[in-house]
């Protein structure tokens, strides 16, 4: 029997036989969004699917894995698609550069994009990148538009004081 190597946020949390696994979804030690992989597995993929692709198991609970066969981890590309840009180099640019409270929002916002990806939430993951990108140019604007206006008048004073009366 084959032993499942589990991953939850980037961490291993087990290795487990295929009948222990089942067991651990059961008492909700283990997700079906987490991920897993085994020898022979090209990539790592839901234990809901491997739950219920291996000895027929159903697997237990709610997520992605259960509703969807083919949902595995979204790394390069999957059946749902690649995932959304989390604009965090920007955000965290536009905190220390730009506005930092405008800039915190955009560093939230990028924070909840893969979370929301991996757990098979694609309208949530989509939603949080538009929102970090939406915040960075508000951060960025709150800086640029003062500082144009303030170029404006500093044109228009030295133009009037170009003319003599």
């Amino acid at each position: 029997m084959a032993s499942y190597h589990v991953a939850r946020d980037g961490q291993e949390i087990g290795i487990f036989e295929q009948d222990v696994l089942s067991s651990k979804v059961a008492d909700g030690t283990v997700r079906v969004t987490d991920l897993c992989w085994t020898a022979g597995m090209d990539k790592w993929v839901g234990v809901g699917q491997v739950l219920s692709t291996v000895g027929g198991a159903t697997p237990l609970g709610g997520g992605p894995a259960a509703q969807d066969p083919v949902w595995s981890a979204p790394t390069g590309g999957d059946a749902r698609g690649q995932m959304p840009p989390n604009h965090l180099v920007w955000s965290i640019l536009t905190t220390l550069l730009c506005c930092l409270p405008f800039g915190i929002v955009a560093i939230v916002y990028s924070s909840k994009v893969e979370p929301r990806f991996l757990g098979g939430d694609i309208a949530g993951a989509q939603q949080a990148s538009a929102k970090a990108k939406l915040w960075c140019w508000i951060s960025f604007g709150s800086v640029l538009i003062p500082v144009a206006i303030f170029f404006a008048i500093g044109l228009l004073g030295a133009g009037a004081e170009a003319v003599d009366f």
